[in-house]
């Protein structure tokens, strides 16, 4: 089994609750078309397609991806409208505005951004049938409208759903780095694939914290307790990808580190978790290793 294929299996365990995600989607979907309507937009599919693609796990993530939405809405959309001004060929006007946009949003914007440049570059050089202002100004208020809606639903469900959704992230990570830790599934010698998934989970809960401080100020949820579990086990992810990227005594002492905040979060909690065995075994070995070494 390669790389790519056990990562895929892996992620079956992401962050993200799917059934979660498809709930808000639909319903952002209804409240972007039901926008559309009210606001005479004509381009409806523009802005249904958006509040798809910006629906997220949280509520940041979700905020980028809106604004990569209307940023490149933007650029593409301006850069049409110039291509058509000065082009007659609507063949020739159509590379200019897809190359032009790609070229002015690769290399400054990232995430999906070039992509939706180059999209609606095109979309407004072949649907504008002589008016290209008027089918840029709808693409873009279609954009807007998903875009709002899908913001708006993004941070109703986390509103909603947080305490649940939270815990059962924390609940994932835990499930994972044990297992890796304890070597099983024979992950213990693919160094790569484990760094790469302990990267992918860190980044996840990264976000999940930083919606847990939004959701925090902005609702009346407390989400203390939770926050401090997982502050401390996005340390141990990151000191834990090290045994992967690295062996011998710097990586012992680093799994010290994880093992010292968890016994510590073991301890505000009043439970144990089979995480912190985990990484006492996995000092061990590490210990072990780097004496054989040396030996």
């Amino acid at each position: 089994m390669n790389f790519f294929s056990r990562l895929d299996r892996e992620n079956r365990r992401s962050l993200a609750n799917w059934p979660v995600i498809a709930l808000k989607a639909g319903l952002a979907v209804v409240m972007t078309r039901q926008m559309c309507l009210i606001f005479g937009i004509e381009d409806f599919v523009s802005g249904v397609f958006v509040s798809v693609a910006a629906i997220s796990p949280g509520i940041l993530s979700g905020i980028r991806r809106s604004a990569s939405q209307l940023v490149g809405s933007v650029i593409g959309g301006s850069l049409a409208i110039l291509a058509l001004s000065i082009l007659p060929s609507q063949g020739a006007a159509l590379g200019l505005a897809v190359a032009g946009s790609l070229l002015v949003t690769g290399p400054f914007l990232q995430n999906e951004a070039p992509l939706v440049a180059a999209f609606t570059a095109l979309f407004i050089v072949i649907m504008s049938h002589g008016n290209s202002a008027v089918t840029a100004q709808h693409r873009l208020a279609s954009v807007l409208a998903g875009s709002l809606m899908a913001l708006v639903v993004n941070f109703a469900g986390s509103a909603l759903l947080y305490r649940r959704l939270f815990r059962r992230r924390i609940d994932v990570c835990e499930a994972v780095l044990t297992r890796l830790l304890r070597g099983s599934d024979d992950l213990e010698h693919d160094g790569f694939f484990c760094e790469t998934l302990l990267r992918n989970l860190e980044r996840e809960l990264g976000d999940a914290f930083r919606d847990s401080w939004l959701v925090s100020r902005t609702t009346t949820l407390k989400l203390v307790f939770y926050r401090d579990e997982a502050e401390a086990l996005l340390s141990v992810l990151s000191n834990a990808r090290s045994l992967y990227l690295r062996k011998g005594e710097n990586c012992r002492k680093e799994l010290l580190n994880a093992a010292q905040l968890l016994s510590g979060r073991a301890a505000r909690i009043q439970a144990k978790t089979p995480l912190l065995a985990a990484v006492k075994t996995r000092i061990e070995l590490a210990q072990y290793d780097a004496e054989s070494r040396a030996g």
